[in-house]
């Protein structure tokens, strides 16, 4: 009975290793969860395995003794520093713009470029990545990345005309591109497998607060003879901190193992993670599934997959959809021009940046629930919830510029600022980037998330040009509502295309977009149709 028992496991291994020889679609890395496992959890208890990874490595953290746990936190916060740079520049540039037009007489497509320029340079920062991320390693990028904020934020801060000024705007978008294409890879591969559904939620949190710190910058350099400067100037700082930093931090295990540097990823990831029971057979599962993924990746890329394979179209629709979503509902256009948004009702430069820190405050402090929810309530309930609060308190930021008392615009301005930022921080602010990475395919997620990159910061770069233009055209009201317009867009393009992709395994993801869109649609519609009428009903009982 037992030899027969026996038999019988060794027939199905060589029924799946066939299997996995054998395969040749977009999502062959699902199909070796299970070929995969049973070798991992040999080679996890096989003593000549773990002795032929060399001795372990000291676990210290700039030359003091750690513990994986405690690298792992310090390796998160510094490589979200990238993201709380890109915030800090998107909220000093609100209140540096004020006090740069009577320096430096900009027109309007000046005044246009300058808020713009970032988003502009980071199109193409995302393109640069992609090399460096394949032949230089996620750290030399990142570093790569910090530098490049540095060098604009300097260039910035030391600028007397507007051509220099775009230079360092630049250089900055430059390494925001580089930092957004880069340091949620990073996280994702130095992670343990069960922390990695708060990756994106961590880095958008660090762009919240550097947002919020930015704000507060900004108010407090106000009142000096240097103002725009002190505001533009300071990236050079985190940049500089982050850059040091980095240096002594691991290079992502899975990178090393792509390039065959099997005992330098087995240092990275003890010293990140350390050698358990779990952490071992975790660490022999990444080294047959990237052997896998090697093969797989051959001569293959994104565009030929793009052409080729129905499911990675499907797949790129959504994921750049979703980074357009999250710019269009308007997000900088509040977060470059609040400051301007609120002299224009009347009050002084100093007194604008000051009630802009609403917004910053608002921003931080509301994400905090969508963290708790997000894997809770899932990413497309939470967008379908917050999208029509979101078009509603964009429509009432418009209104406050219809009356005319200019203390009942500043009160509605701000209430709509406040809703807006509420509604925001829980839904498209944070879920985008989960989404469009969960459902992205691993074995071209270099591409990937370099195109990734180019939609979140093209469609940063439409918002933002163009908001000077509109309001010329269409007045101020006239802009907030045609951004709420795009939410109520939004709104119905996630009901129709995003899918849920919340506690989704890999087979299941490559189930649900191996369906030709038209079925998943009907399929999701009609979910979310039972689902808010099972809500409906439960509130009914309850009254």
């Amino acid at each position: 009975m037992g030899n027969s028992f026996q038999d019988e496991v060794e027939t199905s291994k060589e029924r799946k290793q066939r299997k996995v020889e054998n395969l040749d679609g977009p999502f062959e890395q699902t199909e070796l969860e299970d070929a995969n496992e049973d070798k991992a959890y040999q080679l996890s208890r096989d003593k000549g395995a773990l002795e032929s990874l060399g001795p372990p490595p000291k676990v210290r953290l700039y030359g003091i003794q750690s513990t994986p746990k405690a690298t792992l936190i310090v390796l998160t916060a510094v490589a979200t520093l990238s993201a709380f740079l890109l915030g800090l520049d998107l909220t000093t540039i609100n209140g540096a713009q004020l006090y740069l037009d009577p320096y430096m007489r900009l027109n309007t497509a000046e005044k246009s470029l300058v808020p713009s320029g970032i988003a502009l340079g980071a199109m193409f920062g995302g393109a640069v990545a992609l090399p460096f991320n394949i032949y230089l390693g996620r750290k030399p990028t990142i570093l790569v990345s910090s530098f490049l904020y540095f060098s604009g934020a300097l260039i910035q801060s030391l600028s007397y005309n507007f051509p220099a000024l775009m230079c360092g705007r630049l250089i900055v978008g430059l390494g925001a591109g580089c930092g957004n294409a880069t340091v949620p890879m990073y996280i994702a591969e130095c992670s343990p497998k069960r922390q990695r559904g708060l990756l994106v939620a961590i880095f958008q949190l660090s762009l919240f607060l550097g947002q919020c710190l930015g704000y507060i910058l900004a108010a407090a350099f106000a009142s000096t003879s240097i103002n725009w400067r002190l505001m533009l100037g300071s990236g050079i700082v985190p940049a500089i901190l982050q850059f040091l930093l980095v240096i002594t931090l691991p290079e992502s295990p899975r990178w090393n193992l792509m390039k065959g540097r099997t005992k330098a990823s087995f240092h990275s990831w003890y010293r990140i993670q350390g050698f358990e029971e779990d952490s071992r057979y975790e660490f022999f599962k990444m080294m047959q599934d990237v052997e896998e993924e090697l093969r797989f990746a051959q001569n293959k890329n994104l565009v030929s997959e793009f052409i080729r394979r129905a499911p990675i179209r499907r797949i790129c629709v959504v994921g750049c959809a979703m980074m357009f979503i999250q710019q269009f509902s308007g997000t900088n256009a509040i977060g470059y021009y609040i400051g301007t948004v609120f002299e224009s009702i009347g009050l002084s430069k100093t007194n604008a940046i000051y009630v802009s820190l609403v917004a910053g405050v608002a921003n931080a402090v509301f994400c905090i629930p969508g963290l708790y929810w997000i894997d809770r309530v899932g990413r497309r309930k939470l967008n379908l919830c917050t999208l029509p609060g979101l078009a509603l308190s964009l429509l009432m930021t418009g209104l406050g510029f219809l009356s005319s008392n200019h203390h009942t615009n500043l009160i509605i301005t701000i209430i709509g600022v406040v809703f807006y930022y509420l509604f925001y921080a829980n839904g498209v602010g944070l879920t985008p980037w989960v989404v469009a990475t969960e459902v992205g395919p691993l074995y071209l997620r270099n591409s990937y998330m370099c195109l990734l990159t180019f939609c979140s910061y093209l469609g940063n770069f439409g918002i933002t040009y163009t908001f000077n233009y509109l309001v010329q055209g269409i007045g101020t009201s006239g802009t907030f509502g045609l951004y709420a317009g795009f939410a109520l867009a939004d709104f119905v393009f996630i009901l129709l295309f995003i899918p849920e992709t919340k506690q989704k395994s890999l087979e299941e993801l490559k189930m649900l977009f191996e369906k030709p869109t038209r079925i998943r649609v009907a399929h999701d519609v009609a979910d979310t149709w039972h689902d808010f009428c099972k809500t409906m009903n439960r509130v009914l009982r309850r009254r």
